[in-house]
């Protein structure tokens, strides 16, 4: 009797050790042995290629296409300005002005000072004419400029150029057509060379700028069409993708632009979310509730003379309501889409009407 029990579980050990693994499509199919006239009601479809619509999704920044922060080029008190945030200007508006009457009295000054060096240069070239002639081009050049620095000319014309300048800069104007935002002087106060002014975007061209993993790269290109939804709104902007960033960051991201039409009611900085259509391509696909896991694998049922069929399945993309099928199912094949959570192979299954 000994000897019969150790034979047993000797032979239990073999067949456990021969048990298939893992491997393929075909292998691990669970199958019943309970026979039942009880059959289970299904929806169905047949497999068929179709184009599949696949959207890539990121988010991001709305960022106006141009915007300028102006930043003082003068000091002094403000005597004029028409700055007010959120209103819109054009190319070259008159927006603020410093005081400038320093400036124009010092240019007056320069002036004078100017003249009086051309009289001094003049009569030094007057009293060297006759050490210069005959004298080859690049000497006369030479003591001509050594005349200017001594006589002062060349450093009073520099002081004229730059007091002009500087009067220049003492009236700020509109550095392109746009929307003023951040306004941090007003008149009567005093700025320092170098201080922010205030700020001029685009609002009537902006964009998203926001990052897609470098695993969608090689599906979006410049002139795809996009969806922006801002977080704040919810509402839905029509936009095209203008601009790849042909780098890949440490976090394997690419920055990339989106274009935004009409963007009324956007502004600079808003948090926002973009989903990019991708170009239809044909494939097979099913709805995602066709799929069940076992084991961490997907499974997909077929009919096959009215019996549940278990299939392991390669999926590809998801666009959140069908999974493409790349292995393990085949055109014209009969699917099981919903009451499939409960099926092995073999089950018996009636098509619902």
């Amino acid at each position: 009797m000994r000897n019969f029990f150790y034979y047993v579980v000797v032979n239990i050990l073999i067949l456990s050790a021969c048990t298939p693994s893992q491997g393929n499509l075909e292998q691990d199919i669970p199958v019943t042995d309970q026979k039942t006239d009880i059959s289970s009601k299904v929806t169905t479809m047949y497999l068929k290629r179709k184009p599949f619509n696949y959207f890539i999704q990121c988010a991001g920044k709305i960022r106006p296409l141009r915007q300028q922060t102006v930043s003082a080029l003068v000091g002094g008190m403000v005597v004029y300005d028409n700055l007010h945030n959120g209103h819109n200007v054009s190319s070259g508006q008159l927006l603020m002005a410093f005081e400038s009457k320093k400036l124009k009295g010092q240019l007056t000054i320069a002036e004078q000072n100017l003249f009086n060096s051309k009289l001094t240069y003049e009569s030094e070239i007057l009293s060297q004419e006759g050490l210069l002639e005959g004298k080859r081009k690049g000497i006369r050049d030479t003591v001509l400029r050594k005349l200017s620095i001594a006589s002062g000319l060349l450093s009073a014309r520099n002081d004229v150029e730059q007091l002009k300048t500087d009067l220049g800069n003492t009236m700020v104007k509109a550095p392109f057509s746009g929307k003023l935002a951040n306004v941090r002087v007003k008149s009567g106060e005093v700025a320092k060379v170098g201080q922010e002014l205030f700020t001029v975007f685009t609002a009537n061209e902006m964009l998203l700028e926001g990052n897609i993993l470098e695993l969608d790269f090689s599906n979006v290109s410049i002139g795809q069409s996009a969806t922006i939804t801002p977080v704040a709104s919810g509402k839905e902007y029509k936009a095209v993708v203008t601009e790849l960033n042909p780098s890949v960051s440490e976090d394997g991201l690419i920055t990339l632009k989106i274009r935004i039409s009409h963007p009324e009611g956007l502004l600079p900085g808003m948090n926002a979310t973009a989903v990019i259509d991708v170009p239809k391509s044909k494939s097979l696909s099913v709805p995602k509730s066709a799929i069940v896991n076992h084991n961490d694998r997907p499974v997909v049922f077929t009919v096959v003379n009215n019996l549940a069929k278990w299939n392991y399945v390669v999926v590809g993309r998801d666009n959140g309501k069908d999974v493409e099928i790349v292995k393990g199912l085949k055109e014209g094949d009969e699917i099981i889409i919903n009451k499939n959570v409960q099926l092995v192979d073999n089950s018996p299954v009636q098509r619902q009407q």
